[in-house]
C-alpha cells in the first residue's frame, strides 16, 4: 500500500471528502457535462487544483469553498450541505448569526418573515403591473424598493403627488 493511498483512505473514513463529493457531483450535472475543466475556469483555479481535491490529496477549506460556491454562484454553504438540505435563503446574513439566538427571537423572526411574504405578495402585481407568462424574471425588491419617494406637485394638474 502506498504512502498516498492511505491518505485518501484516511481523509474517506473520517468523511473529509463531502465538499469534493459535492463537487463530482456538480462536474457530473449538465451543467458542466463531466467537464473538469470547464468548472476548473468557472471557478479561476487550475485543473490540478481541482484534481487534488477530487482525488482527496489535498482537502477543499473553508476559504476556498466559500470562494467556489462565489464563483460557480452557488448559495453559502451548499458545498457543505447535506443531500436534500435547503439553502440558507440570506446571503447577507450568516447561518450561525441566527442560530445564536434564542427560540423565541426565531419566532419573531419567522412571524416577520411571513408578513413580509404576504405583503410582498399582495403587493408584487401592483409594483411589477400584469406579468406575460413567458416573462419568468425574477422580482428584485432591493431594486423595486431602492427608489426613495417623491413627493410634490403635478405640473399639469397643480395636484400634490406621492411616488
Amino acid at each position: 500500500m502506498s504512502i498516498a493511498f492511505d491518505k485518501f483512505a484516511f481523509a474517506n473514513v473520517l468523511g473529509m471528502d463531502g465538499r469534493a463529493q459535492k463537487l463530482k457531483g456538480l462536474i457530473a450535472s449538465p451543467k458542466f457535462d463531466g467537464k473538469q475543466a470547464e468548472l476548473a475556469r468557472k471557478a479561476g483555479i487550475s485543473p490540478s487544483q481541482l484534481n487534488q481535491w477530487l482525488t482527496g490529496y489535498r482537502n477543499i477549506g473553508e476559504k476556498a469553498a466559500r470562494s467556489l460556491e462565489e464563483s460557480l454562484d452557488l448559495p453559502a454553504g451548499w458545498l457543505d450541505m447535506e443531500e436534500g438540505q435547503a439553502a440558507w435563503p440570506l446571503p447577507k446574513v450568516p447561518m450561525a448569526r441566527y442560530l445564536a439566538l434564542s427560540d423565541e427571537d426565531k419566532r419573531y423572526i419567522q412571524a416577520l418573515l411571513e408578513q413580509a411574504i404576504e405583503h410582498c405578495e399582495q403587493h408584487s402585481e401592483e409594483r411589477q403591473g400584469p406579468r406575460l407568462a413567458h416573462n419568468k424574471a425574477p422580482i428584485r425588491p432591493d431594486v423595486i424598493d431602492a427608489r426613495p419617494a417623491q413627493q410634490g406637485k403635478n405640473k399639469r394638474t397643480g395636484k400634490e403627488v406621492s411616488t
